[in-house]
C-alpha cells in the first residue's frame, strides 16, 4: 500500500520518522528559500524591518521545531500514548499561521504588537490542545495522512511571502526574455527534483565519457572571455613581485608580495612556460584557464562524491553563478585574489587528500606531500585552510571510521609527522636557496607586517552587527555538519557513507576558515569565496538524502515544490541584480556567440601579446623613458599608483628603490622603511627621475622617497608633459 496515501499502514516507528522527516525538510526549504532572497538581493538586505520579521520568526521557529523533536525523542519512549507525531503536527498547524503573521508584519499590514499576540496566541492554543486532547491530535488526518502534503506545499507558501514583499519595493520591469528565462529554469529543476524517484536497488547509470566532454566545453563557453578584460587596481599586487622575480629579484629581500612566495613563481613559471607576457592580459588569460580547471575540479568531485550527474551539475550551476553574481565588477577576472589563485590550490589538495583513501594507487600520497610543500609558500591563508582542512578529512577518516581507533591515531600521527616535514622541507629550501643567491636572509616582518594595516578599524568600518549574521548562520552549517559527521560516524557508521562524511568535514573546516577571512574584511566582492565551500557541503547532504530510506517516501509534490520555489527565487534575484550578473555573463564566449554571431556581429579576441597603454599618462612615461633611460636597467619612477606597475611592465625596467606597486609597498612599515632606507643610499645618485605632479597621483611613501633622491644632488627639471616632469642632475 502506498504510505503517501496511507500512512496508517506503516508501523508506529516509521510513521513517526517519516513525519519527522519530512517536518524537517518542509522546515528548512521554506526558512532556507526566502533567505537565499534576502541574502542575494543587493540592497534588499538594507530593508531592515524585512529581514528582522523574517529572521526572527526562521530562528525561532527552527528552535521550537528542534526542542520539539528531542522532547518526541525522548518522551514517546516513556508515555508512547500522549506524545507522537508532534513535530509534525507542529509544522502542519502553527507553522504556516506564524510565518504568515511575519509577512504581514514585515509588509507593515500587522503592527509587532499584534504579531507578537497573535503568534504567542497561536501557539498557546497548540499547546492547549495538545495537552487536553493528546490522542485526537496524534491521530488527525492532517498530522498522518494529509501532513506530506501540507509539508509539501510550505517552501512555496513561505516563498510567496517573501516574493510579495520583493515586489512591494520593486517594481520589476518583467520581459519576454525574462519569461523565458524562468520556464528553462523551472523546467530544468522541476526534471531534476522530479527525476529522483529511483527505486531502491536500481543500479545507477554510468557516466559516460562523451558527458564529460559536453560538461567541459560548457565550462569553457561560461567561464572564457575572448576580450580578456581585467582590472589594474587589483592585478598590480599580482603582477608586480612577478615582474621583479622576473628581472632578478628575490621576495622578501628585494621585493614584496602580500599574496606569498608559491603564487608568485607559479605564475612566472607558466608566463615562460606557455611564452606570454608578463602583462594584464596575459594574466586575465590564465586566470581563464585556472577557472575553468577548477571548476571542472569541483565537477568531478562531486560526481566521484555523489555519483548524481543531476546533483552534479546544480552544484556546478550554483558555483558558475555565485561565481558570477558575487562581484562587484563586470567580470570575476578584475580580482584575481578571489580565484583559484587564491584557495585552488586547497580543493586540489582536499580532491587529492581525498582520494588517498579510496584510490589504490600509491601516487596519491606523495602528490599530497607535494602539494603541501607548495601550499606551505603559496599563502599564509591558503596554507592554513589547506592544512588544517586536509587533516579534518584525514583524521575523521584514519580514527573514526577505523576498526581501531588506537591503530587510527597512530595512523594519523604519521600522517602528521609526514605532512610537517613535507612544508618544513619545501620552506626550508626556499630560505636557504633565497640566502645563498643574494647573501641576505628574507625578511618575514615584511609580509606580516602588512596584518596590522588590514585589521585595522579605521579602513574597513562595515557593519559588523550584520556581517555577524552571516557568520553566525554560515558557522551553524559548518560546526552542524561537522558534529553530524562525528556523531554519525561514531554511532550510525552505515547511514553515512565513509567517503561522504571525511569530505564534508573537510569541506566544513575549509568554509570555515574561508569564512572567518571574509569576516575579517568584510568585503562583498569575497562572497564567491565563501559560498563555495558552502554549497559543495549543501549538495553532499542532498546526495546523502537521497540515498536516505525516506526519501521514497516524499511525495513529488514535495519535490516540485521545492524546485519551483528555488527557480522563482533565483529568477527574482537575476532580475534585481541584472546590471551585475548579465553584465558579467555577456562578457562569455558562449553569450557572445549565441547573441552576437547569429546578429551578424563578429566575436573580438584580446591578443595578449599586444600591451598597448590604458592611457595617455602610461604612453607619455613610457615614451619619455625610452627616450631618457633606455639603456639603464633600473630607473627612478614616481607615477600614479595605478599607473606605475605598468609603465614598468611596457618598459622592461625595474624600480631604483623597488617601489613596483606602490600600494603593495605602502602596506607593509618594514618594506616602507627599506625603500627608504635605499632612498638614503641612492640620493643624488640617479641621472633621471620620472616625477607625475597631478594632485592626489602619488602615495606619502613615493612623494617621501622622491624628496629623499632629490635632496641628494642638484636637478632641473628638462621636460615637461602635461603633470609628467623629467628631472636631470646637473
Amino acid at each position: 500500500m502506498d504510505p503517501l496515501i496511507d500512512p496508517g499502514a506503516l508501523p508506529v516507528t516509521t510513521r513517526r520518522n517519516l513525519n519527522v522527516y519530512l517536518a524537517s525538510i518542509g522546515v528548512l526549504a521554506a526558512a532556507a528559500i526566502p533567505a537565499a532572497l534576502v541574502f542575494l538581493g543587493g540592497d534588499w538586505v538594507n530593508r531592515r524591518s524585512v529581514i528582522t520579521a523574517y529572521i526572527g520568526t526562521a530562528a525561532t521557529l527552527i528552535a521550537l521545531f528542534a526542542l520539539l523533536t528531542a522532547l518526541d525523542e525522548v518522551l514517546h519512549r516513556r508515555i508512547p500514548w500522549a506524545i507522537r507525531d508532534l513535530p509534525a503536527a507542529y509544522v502542519a498547524l502553527v507553522v504556516p499561521w506564524t510565518c504568515l503573521l511575519a509577512g504581514l508584519t514585515a509588509a507593515d499590514r500587522l503592527p509587532w504588537q499584534g504579531y507578537a499576540a497573535a503568534a504567542a496566541g497561536i501557539h498557546t492554543m497548540f499547546l492547549l490542545i495538545w495537552i487536553f486532547n493528546r490522542t485526537r491530535t496524534a491521530a488527525a488526518a492532517i498530522t498522518t495522512k494529509w501532513n506530506p502534503r501540507v509539508i509539501s506545499l510550505l517552501p512555496l507558501f513561505f516563498g510567496g511571502i517573501f516574493w510579495c514583499l520583493f515586489g512591494r519595493y520593486y517594481r520589476l520591469s518583467i520581459s519576454a526574455r525574462s519569461l523565458a528565462v524562468l520556464a528553462a529554469m523551472c523546467a530544468g529543476i522541476a526534471a531534476l527534483f522530479l527525476a529522483d524517484g529511483r527505486k531502491e536497488g536500481r543500479p545507477k547509470a554510468k557516466t559516460r565519457w562523451w558527458v564529460y566532454v559536453l560538461v567541459g566545453l560548457l565550462l569553457f563557453g561560461l567561464t572564457y572571455q575572448p576580450e580578456i578584460p581585467f582590472d589594474r587596481h587589483h592585478s598590480n599586487p599580482i603582477l608586480a613581485p612577478v615582474h621583479d622575480v622576473m628581472h632578478g629579484g628575490t621576495l622578501f629581500v628585494d621585493t614584496f608580495s602580500q599574496y606569498g612566495v608559491g603564487i608568485v613563481y607559479f605564475l612566472l613559471a607558466a608566463f615562460r612556460i606557455l611564452r606570454l607576457p608578463v602583462s594584464f592580459p596575459g594574466l586575465g588569460l590564465l586566470l581563464n584557464a585556472l577557472y575553468v580547471l577548477q571548476f571542472g575540479l569541483f565537477f568531478l568531485l562531486l560526481q566521484k562524491a555523489t555519483k548524481n550527474l543531476s546533483l552534479s551539475l546544480a552544484g556546478l550551476g550554483a558555483i558558475l553563478y555565485f561565481t558570477y553574481l558575487a562581484v562587484a565588477w563586470p567580470t570575476m577576472l578584475a580580482v584575481p585574489a578571489q580565484g583559484p589563485l587564491r584557495y585552488g590550490l586547497a580543493y586540489l589538495l582536499l580532491a587529492v587528500g581525498w582520494l588517498t583513501h579510496f584510490r589504490a594507487w600509491k601516487g596519491w600520497r606523495l602528490l599530497e606531500l607535494i602539494l603541501l610543500g607548495m601550499a606551505a609558500l603559496w599563502s599564509l591563508e591558503a596554507f592554513v585552510v589547506s592544512f588544517f582542512s586536509l587533516n579534518t578529512l584525514h583524521g575523521i577518516a584514519d580514527i573514526l571510521y577505523s576498526e581501531s581507533r588506537k591503530e587510527g591515531w597512530a595512523v594519523f600521527r604519521r600522517r602528521l609527522l609526514m605532512q610537517s616535514g613535507a612544508a618544513v622541507f619545501s620552506a626550508s629550501l626556499w630560505w636557504a636557496g633565497s640566502t645563498a643567491s643574494t647573501g641576505r636572509m628574507p625578511d618575514p616582518g615584511y609580509f606580516f607586517g602588512i596584518w596590522d594595516h588590514f585589521l585595522s578599524a579605521q579602513r574597513y568600518s562595515n557593519d559588523a552587527g550584520f556581517y555577524s549574521l552571516w557568520t553566525g548562520a554560515f558557522t551553524a552549517v559548518y560546526l552542524g555538519t561537522i558534529l553530524a559527521v562525528l556523531f554519525a560516524g561514531r554511532t550510525r557508521p552505515s547511514s553515512l557513507p565513509k567517503e561522504t562524511g571525511i569530505l564534508l568535514a573537510g569541506l566544513s573546516t575549509a568554509g570555515l576558515l574561508e569564512h572567518l577571512y571574509f569576516f575579517v574584511y568584510g568585503l562583498d566582492f569575497h562572497l564567491a569565496l565563501v559560498c563555495t565551500p558552502l554549497l559543495l557541503v549543501i549538495v553532499l547532504w542532498l546526495s546523502v538524502l537521497q540515498r536516505d530510506s525516506f526519501v521514497r517516501f516524499f511525495p513529488p509534490a514535495g519535490r516540485w515544490s521545492i524546485g519551483m520555489a528555488i527557480a522563482v527565487s533565483v529568477w527574482i534575484c537575476l532580475i534585481q541584480i541584472n546590471p551585475w550578473f548579465f553584465s558579467g555573463v555577456q562578457n562569455t564566449l558562449m553569450h557572445k556567440i549565441l547573441r552576437e554571431l547569429p546578429a551578424g556581429k563578429s566575436i573580438t579576441f584580446r591578443n595578449p601579446y599586444q600591451t598597448p597603454p590604458a592611457n595617455e599618462t602610461v604612453a607619455a612615461f613610457a615614451d619619455l623613458v625610452g627616450k631618457y633611460a633606455a639603456e639603464d636597467r633600473s630607473i627612478a619612477l614616481f607615477a600614479h599608483y595605478d599607473d606605475q606597475v605598468e609603465i614598468l611592465l611596457l618598459t622592461e625596467k625595474t624600480h631604483l628603490l623597488e617601489i613596483t606597486d606602490p600600494i603593495m609597498c605602502s602596506l607593509s612599515p618594514g618594506f616602507s622603511a627599506h625603500i627608504l632606507d635605499l632612498a638614503r643610499k641612492h640620493a643624488g645618485e640617479p641621472e633621471y627621475l620620472f616625477y607625475d605632479s597631478a594632485e592626489g597621483a602619488l602615495l606619502t611613501l613615493q612623494r617621501q622617497a622622491f624628496e629623499i633622491l632629490l635632496s641628494g644632488a642638484e636637478y632641473a627639471v628638462v621636460d615637461r608633459r602635461s603633470t609628467i616632469m623629467v628631472y636631470r642632475k646637473a
